[in-house]
């Protein structure tokens, strides 16, 4: 046995070495203790990974809860009625202004409010914002007279006439 023996100690244990295996065996366990570091920091980052990711579960299994309670409301008998009768003034006031029910089946509450808008201001509606719409909206239909064949159909005489024919009988009726 070679005299230059070092004792080298690995894992708790002493054991006799030459200095050539001395400096293997340091150098093997200065690689091992980094692919431990590696290892270790490789599993923090996807740890945190994880955690994100449950995190982001959790917040769209908190949105998908409430889109479920806003879908059981929005089938709730209340929530239809109220939905009836909110298209049902839509469709009224484009009546009023002139607009058929044929044309207005196929569009969306919005479209028949900025129809309506623009058929009353006119180019002034054409760079409105939706909400300035809907404030413009609940005033022009407010204020609006049924014309056309939404007049006649709910009766209303749009003719000039005479306001005070029934009340004072003409000369030839006297």
């Amino acid at each position: 046995m070679p005299d230059n023996l070092r004792s080298v100690v690995v894992d708790g244990l002493s054991v006799k070495v030459t200095d050539e295996g001395a400096q293997a065996i340091t150098k093997l366990t200065k690689d091992r203790d980094d692919a431990i570091a590696a290892r270790d920091e490789a599993i923090k980052a996807k740890d945190a990974e994880v955690a994100e990711l449950k995190k982001s579960v959790e917040t769209k299994d908190g949105e998908l809860a409430a889109v479920r309670k806003e879908l059981a409301d929005a089938k709730s008998p209340k929530a239809i009625a109220a939905a009836v009768k909110a298209r049902a003034a839509v469709l009224d006031a484009g009546k009023k202004a002139g607009y058929k029910e044929e044309e207005m089946e196929e569009m969306e509450d919005a479209a028949i409010r900025r129809a309506v808008v623009s058929k009353h201001l006119g180019d002034a509606a054409k760079d409105m914002s939706d909400a300035a719409i809907e404030g413009a909206f609940l005033a022009v239909s407010k204020a609006a007279k049924p014309t056309g064949d939404a007049a006649l159909s709910a009766g209303i005489r749009t003719a000039d006439a005479d306001p005070w024919a029934a009340f004072i009988p003409s000369k030839e009726g006297r």
